[in-house]
């Protein structure tokens, strides 16, 4: 019987390579809950976790080991790049599914080593920040979505997590 992750997990390998070979990360686990697959690897201080549902979603997951909180590699690009839109990791009709799983990874690990360096090699200051923008993006969505606010409103802040 062939993995139907089997592209999935390649293509996760080539574009998060960088991480093995500049961060000293390793792939600890493979594990495929259909219709889910997560790739996780870490280092002496970060986790990265890399899921794909079938058909449905790619998404990154940053992490520190030591206290497991995590953010997603959204968040990051939102407060890092915030002309950039997540809408950008939505397939297109134009692309198969494997053009899809490979452009987003693709994407993804171009977010993480023009935004998250700092984090990789153990340094979570962003952390706190990270929190503070993941609040302020549910509590929009949460606006849109229900026309309601979940959090306290918050002062309108730049989206620039910048150091």
């Amino acid at each position: 019987m062939t993995d139907p992750f089997a592209f999935f997990k390649q293509a996760a390998t080539d574009a998060f390579n960088f991480l093995i070979e500049n961060y000293d990360f390793e792939q600890l686990s493979s594990s495929v809950h259909p219709p889910e697959c997560a790739l996780k690897c870490q280092n002496q201080t970060t986790g990265v976790t890399i899921t794909y549902e079938w058909g449905g979603a790619l998404w990154i997951d940053l992490s520190c080991i030591n206290d497991e909180e995590r953010y997603s590699v959204d968040i990051l690009m939102l407060g890092c790049q915030p002309e950039r839109s997540t809408t950008e990791f939505h397939p297109s009709e134009s692309e198969s599914p494997n053009e899809y799983v490979k452009r987003v990874l693709q994407e993804y690990a171009q977010v993480l080593k023009s935004c998250g360096g700092e984090i990789l090699i153990g340094y979570f200051r962003i952390f706190p920040k990270l929190k503070n923008f993941s609040e302020e993006v549910l509590r929009q969505r949460n606006a849109e979505m229900f026309k309601t606010l979940s959090l306290p409103k918050r002062k309108k802040r730049k989206r620039n997590l910048s150091y």
